[in-house]
Formats: structure tokens, C-alpha cells, sequence
């Protein structure tokens, strides 16, 4: 191919002409120190050559070229040329002239250079020179990335690339290193955007000055931030702010940025192709399962696919997880459990989409209990990965599988729930999970130690003192209280104190129309006060109004028809009325008047002659 130079653009840059179409390019010519680094430099080109996008400028022909006048060797690039000029070009008179680029460009910009970094990375290929003096702009105004390789590390002066992520600059002001990943061009990327939106309130001077101070201290970025907010929105201030972290593995991924709704919102802007992409309509879990190992180095995006999936599946029974998909999504968790949002959408999609038994007996049954167990442990902090993992916990311990119980158990899984329940004492969804867990863990009693089991009675009874309104936490917790009271200790515990038998009678008038909180109650007073008939005295508690024999008779009331209920509340009343107190209430509360209406005649005959035999003992009272 044979070449006519047209004109000078720079020292490096030349306008050329091919000879056979009248197409014009540019050829870039690059000193090398030797063969060696020119090698090196033409490796890099050829792999950028293979890269094919829209928003990418095609290079046409890489040579290395030898100059015997100068005694030295070239690296020779002829690529697409941009009559437009490039984005630095175009920001430097913005910039002159203290003008703010339009906040549309600005985002349809942003958008793209996103997108051509998200495909780069794909393609494991890193940039790390992206900088607005290589970013040009198309005849139709689109972004077109160029690339020109890298200085050799010993090349590089500190500060002397503004656009250089602070991991690639060998400074002992760089904390970090020259340690470095995709999230480099991040950083390059956070620099591009804060200089497209600063150009109304920067001069050239002032912005360069920043991003020097900005490998320092990103805390600089503060007041320059308020404005790029007052004109732009919060979103593209917290958009840069999140690029520009020194710590790159803080920096998020180029996939990840497109999840932000303004990045969306900037996709929108001219249709891009990765919208559709980012919409995940599949139900095709061999698809989903593609899609999750494919950004495997991505946590948010592989977030969203475990979102999408678990849209699947809640709700529609008849839809379950491949076991490949179980074990790609336990694998991929297994390996991020550092991440709370990754731990918990792969809880909550093993608790939608399982097959519980099936996963029991799989090889890696206790690798979900590792999840589970990081979730309210090492994310106790984060509730919603914490119930995520509870939830789970639910699922596995309530088939009664006694291996797996056991092995959950040998975990200190306990004292864990416990902590939970400490931690989390105002959720009553995080309670009411733990509550259940426990009940399913110990059955029976005799895995807990008295230490133990009386802790846990305490933060339950608590529990149910503050959440008294709520009815599936309260029954919850009673259920746990009933299994508890087998033990010896445990009732010991809950009859300590006159208030834990208050309780009860709190519950019984806050769920008078709950037929299974009902019973629970009836059954507990029953044991509990007969252990200590004085105890009696703290559930009627005649001082307060209503009482609790006019709540007892509030449930003869509402629960008449109820044949069980009626069945314990009255063998409950019968005990109660060997104290002459608390009978003489029980009639001054019309309890005789009450169970002689509400005597049903289909009623087992034991029941009928229970109520005409408390009648009986009532009037011989009142005689």
C-alpha cells in the first residue's frame, strides 16, 4: 500500500492519502528505544486490531519500520481519520470559552464510552490510556475510541499522564502499587466524564491541577463535585465520584455502571444494543445459566440476572432449578461470599426454585449451610441478606433431615441465631425467622444446655413483649415457648416472673380472634400456672382493666363454636376456681350467664357435661 502525505497534525501524526482509493488516514509514527520494545508495542496494536466496534477507530496497517537517517526504529499505525477532531480538542474550547457542555451530549457521551469499555473488557483487552486526546469524535458525533500503546513502565513520569489510574503510575504517593485490572480504565473513564463536566466551571490550569491532587486525595473532588451537581443532578456527581476511588478494587466494573439508571437512561439515548442485553426476558435457564458465568467477575450484573430469576420464580410452583444452575449459583457464592448482595439473591433463589430434599442430598448440601451461616454472621449487619439466610435455614431444618439438623448444629448455629435476634430486636420478620429456625433445631429439648435454653426463653419472651401487635411473630415465638416448656429448666425460667405470665394474658387480648395463638396460650397457662398456683393471681391480675378473667371470658365469647378451644379454656377456668377471688370475678363477669347460652348441641358429650359441671360449682359458689 503506498501513501501520500498530505499534512503535519502533530510532531507524531501525519494526514495521508492511499494511492489505490483516495481514502484518507492518519499515520502515527512511535519511537521505540529498541526492537525489543518495538515488538512489544506491535503485539499491543495487533490485539487492539482484532477488536470490532462502532465506537472503536479502526486501525488499517501496523508496521515496524527501521530509519537508518535516524537511527532508530518505529512503530508505524495508519488509522481511520476523524476530521472532527477529538473530544479534548472539542473541551478545550468549551473550556476557553466557560461553557457547559450540553447535559444530553453529556450523557449520550458517557453512555458510550461505557459500552466500548464494556466490550473491550469482554474481550479481556484493557486500555489503559484512555484519555480525551485519544477519544475522537465520528462525522455523526459519536464517540470513536482510539488506542496507541503504552510508555514501558520505566518510562512513565508521576503525574505526567493526567488520565493515568494511580495503580499504573510507579510513585510512591500511589498506595497501591503497580497492581492493576479493567478498573483501571475506570478511573481514565471517571477523568473523561469529570472533564466533559467541568468545562463551564474549570479553566485548563484549574482542571488539571485537580486530577493531579485527585491521585492524593480523591477528597479534593468535594467542592468541585457541588458544582458538576448544581448543573448536571446527584447522579452524574456520584457517577464520577464512584470511578474516581484510589482503591481501584473499589472502583465498580464498566458492566456494572450500566445497571445505574442514568447510565440506562444514557444507553436510551441512541438505542444502544446493550439495553436489550441488560433486560433479561429469558426463562431459558440454560441461558441464565450462560449469562452467570459468563460475568462471573461482575457481582452486580450477576445480581440482577439472580433477581430476574427469582422473578421466575416466586410464585409459580411448577418451575424449579436445573441442578446445574444450583450448582453454578452455589459454586459462584461459595467463591464471593465477601459480597452480601451476591450471598443473598443466591439464598433467596435457592429458597424460591429448590427442591429441598434434592439439595439435602447433594455433595454440596454443607456449602449451603456456609452460605446460610455467612449471611448472619458475617453480613449481620445487612437484614435483608440476614432473613435471606434464614429463610433458607427455614426450609432445610424444617424437613427434620436429623444429619443435616445435627451438622447445623456442630456449627454453633445457636448461639448465632441468638446474636441475630439481639442484633435485629426491631424486625419482627428477622425475629419471627429465627423463632422458627430454633423451634425446627431443637426438637427435642435435649440439645440444649440450660445456658443456653434459658437465653434463648428470655429473648423470646422480649421479643413478644415488643411485637405483641404482630400475630405471625407472636405465633412464632409461642410455638417455641410450647416446645420449650418440656423442659424442666425452661419452665422454671418462664414462671421466674410474674410479668412473663402478664404476657400471656397481653397476647390472649391482643389475638382474641387468633384460634391458633388461642390454644398455644390456653395450653402454656395451663402448664405453666400449675407449676405455681399463686401465678394465678398474675394472669387474672384483677388490677387491671380489662383483667384477664374478663379476657378468659372474652374468649368463650369469640370461640364458642371452637370445640378445642372451648375444651382448654375451660378445663383452664376449673383450676382457676379453687381460689374463691378469682372464682367470685369469674360470676361477677357473667361467666355462668355466657356458658349456659353458649352450650352447642353438637358438642361431644364430654365437653357438655365439662360446661353443666363448672355451671354446677359456679352456683354452689353463689348459694
Amino acid at each position: 500500500m503506498e501513501y501520500k502525505y498530505l499534512d503535519q497534525l502533530t510532531d507524531t501524526t501525519w494526514l495521508v492519502q492511499e494511492l489505490a482509493s483516495d481514502s484518507q488516514y492518519v499515520t502515527k509514527k512511535i519511537e521505540c528505544i529498541d526492537e525489543m520494545e518495538a515488538n512489544v508495542y506491535f503485539n499491543k496494536m495487533i490485539s487492539y486490531q482484532k477488536l470490532k466496534h462502532s465506537f472503536l477507530v479502526p486501525s488499517k496497517h501496523i508496521y515496524i519500520k527501521w530509519d537508518e537517517e535516524d537511527s532508530a526504529v518505529y512503530l508505524c499505525i495508519i488509522s481511520k481519520y476523524m476530521p472532527k477532531g477529538s473530544l479534548g480538542q472539542l473541551l478545550m474550547s468549551k473550556r476557553k470559552d466557560i461553557q457547559w457542555l450540553e447535559k444530553t451530549l453529556l450523557l449520550k457521551w458517557t453512555g458510550q464510552l461505557i459500552e466500548v469499555l464494556v466490550y473491550m473488557h469482554r474481550q479481556n483487552y484493557q486500555h489503559k490510556r484512555l484519555n480525551t486526546n485519544n477519544v475522537f469524535l465520528s462525522e455523526n458525533d459519536t464517540m470513536c475510541v482510539g488506542d496507541s500503546p503504552p510508555a514501558l513502565r520505566s518510562s512513565i513520569k508521576p503525574g505526567s499522564l493526567k488520565w493515568l489510574a494511580p495503580e499504573l503510575v510507579d510513585d510512591d504517593a500511589s498506595p497501591y502499587g503497580f497492581s492493576y485490572d479493567e478498573r483501571s480504565d475506570i478511573w481514565s473513564l471517571g477523568c473523561i466524564i469529570l472533564e466533559m463536566a467541568t468545562t463551564g466551571c474549570l479553566t485548563d490550569t484549574g482542571f488539571l491541577s485537580l486530577i493531579y491532587q485527585l491521585r492524593i486525595n480523591t477528597e479534593v473532588l468535594s467542592k468541585i463535585l457541588k458544582e458538576v451537581e448544581a448543573q448536571y443532578g446527584s447522579e452524574i456527581s456520584d457517577l464520577i465520584q464512584s470511578m474516581l476511588r484510589l482503591n481501584y478494587h473499589q472502583r465498580p466494573l464498566a458492566i456494572d455502571l450500566c445497571y445505574k439508571p442514568i447510565i440506562k437512561d444514557s444507553l436510551a439515548l441512541y438505542d444502544s444494543g446493550l439495553l436489550k442485553e441488560l433486560d433479561i426476558i429469558t426463562d431459558d435457564q440454560d441461558i441464565i445459566a450462560t449469562k452467570l458465568s459468563r460475568n462471573k467477575f461482575s457481582v452486580v450484573e450477576q445480581c440482577e440476572v439472580l433477581k430476574h430469576l427469582i422473578q421466575l420464580l416466586q410464585g409459580n410452583d411448577s418451575i424449579s432449578l436445573k441442578p446445574v444452575l444450583q450448582e453454578l449459583i452455589i459454586g459462584l457464592s461459595i467463591a464471593k461470599t465477601s459480597s452480601s448482595n451476591l450471598i443473598c439473591e443466591s439464598l433467596r433463589v435457592l429458597h424460591y426454585g429448590s427442591d429441598i430434599d434434592l439439595l439435602l442430598s447433594s455433595d454440596r448440601y454443607t456449602d449451603v449451610f456456609s452460605l446460610c451461616i455467612a449471611a448472619i454472621e458475617l453480613h449481620s449487619s445487612d437484614i435483608k441478606t440476614v432473613n435471606s439466610g434464614l429463610s433458607l435455614l427455614n426450609d432445610i431444618t424444617i424437613k427434620g433431615h436429623a444429619g443435616a439438623n445435627n451438622k447445623l448444629l456442630s456449627t454453633g448455629i445457636l448461639l448465632a441465631l441468638m446474636d441475630t435476634s439481639k442484633r435485629h430486636k426491631e424486625s419482627s420478620c428477622t425475629l419471627e425467622l429465627v423463632f422458627k429456625v430454633l423451634l425446627n433445631l431443637v426438637k427435642p429439648m435435649s440439645v440444649l444446655n440450660a445456658s443456653v435454653s434459658g437465653e434463648m426463653v428470655e429473648l423470646t419472651l422480649s421479643s413478644l413483649s415488643s411485637h405483641i401487635e404482630s400475630s405471625s411473630l407472636v405465633l412464632s415465638g409461642l410455638s417455641l415457648l410450647w416446645e420449650s416448656c418440656r423442659s424442666v429448666d425452661v419452665l422454671t425460667r418462664i414462671t421466674s416472673t410474674a410479668n412473663n405470665i402478664n404476657l400471656l394474658s397481653r397476647i390472649l387480648h391482643e389475638h382474641i380472634q387468633n384460634t391458633d395463638i388461642i390454644l398455644l396460650v390456653i395450653k402454656m397457662t395451663i402448664l405453666i400456672c400449675s407449676e405455681k398456683d399463686d401465678l394465678f393471681f398474675a394472669l387474672v391480675d384483677l388490677k387491671v382493666t380489662p383483667n384477664g378473667v374478663a379476657i378468659i371470658i372474652g374468649v368463650i365469647k369469640h370461640h364458642a363454636l371452637h370445640e378445642e378451644i372451648m375444651e382448654q379454656t375451660l378445663a383452664l377456668i376449673n383450676i382457676m376456681t379453687k381460689h374463691v377471688e378469682i372464682k367470685q370475678e369469674l360470676i361477677q363477669n357473667g361467666l355462668m350467664e355466657i356458658l349456659s347460652n353458649c352450650t352447642s348441641s353438637n358438642w361431644r358429650k364430654e365437653l357438655r357435661d365439662s360446661v353443666h359441671g363448672l355451671l354446677s360449682n359456679l352456683a354452689e359458689h353463689e348459694a
